[in-house]
């Protein structure tokens, strides 16, 4: 729950994990994170203080315009393959609405605009989904596919996105409860190539917010922050 220390996570970094405890309050994420350049959107990704994270900080991902998809690309990690990822995330705003996506983890993003993406949607009904998508190139893209989940801004949420070989698999639980055993998104694309990782946006009318992001390659498992 916010509004308190989470108490049961003991931090863990290493190269390709961290809580952003190591990286200072600013208004740009520094600490290996670039902000690609491809598309002319903006967007902000700034750590803050957060009494509420694992480390005391964490990552506001914020867009400030609607022109198309946007990543802050971990370069700390490098162009990798066979990537799995790890996210504790926070919903700050939830969108109402239109077709709308927000907390977006990309993988293996050849570019800016052609990433491989796990996102929460909002569609025209207001139906909430967890969906898989893969960019366009040009700040659009295709759904793959997804599921109906009823996530909002209370909770925290665990993401975990891998993409080994040819396949793409996603999975999101709430905070505190048990990770699934099974895959809730699972698809085939021969097309998937070796990229970036990182965090993006796409729409303006929602953000969120990061307190955990770990990448595994090698067809590893992206680790928690207890080990």
């Amino acid at each position: 729950m916010l509004g308190q220390v989470i108490p049961s996570i003991q931090t863990r970094r290493s190269l390709n994990a961290t809580d952003f405890g190591e990286a200072s309050v600013a208004t740009m994420i520094g600490n290996g994170w670039t902000v690609g350049t491809t598309l002319t959107s903006n967007l902000t990704a700034a750590i803050v203080a957060s009494a509420t994270s694992i480390s005391g900080k964490r990552a506001n991902i914020v867009k400030t315009t609607s022109d198309g998809y946007r990543l802050v690309r971990w370069d700390r990690v490098g162009s990798v393959s066979d990537t799995e990822i790890l996210a504790l995330l926070h919903l700050v705003q939830d969108p109402a609405g239109t077709d709308t996506t927000t907390g977006q983890m990309t993988a293996r993003a050849a570019s800016d605009g052609d990433p491989y993406y796990v996102c929460l949607p909002v569609e025209v009904s207001s139906s909430k989904k967890f969906e898989i998508g893969e960019g366009d190139g040009a700040g659009g893209g295709a759904r793959l596919g997804n599921v109906s989940k009823s996530w909002d801004t209370t909770n925290l949420w665990w993401i975990r996105f891998r993409l080994v070989g040819s396949s793409i698999k996603g999975k999101m639980w709430q905070y505190q409860t048990a990770e699934a055993t099974t895959w809730e998104l699972d698809f085939t694309d021969a097309t998937v190539a070796s990229g970036y990782v990182g965090l993006g946006m796409f729409y303006t009318d929602a953000n969120y917010a990061v307190l955990w992001y770990s990448v595994a390659t090698d067809g590893a498992t992206a680790p928690s922050p207890g080990g």
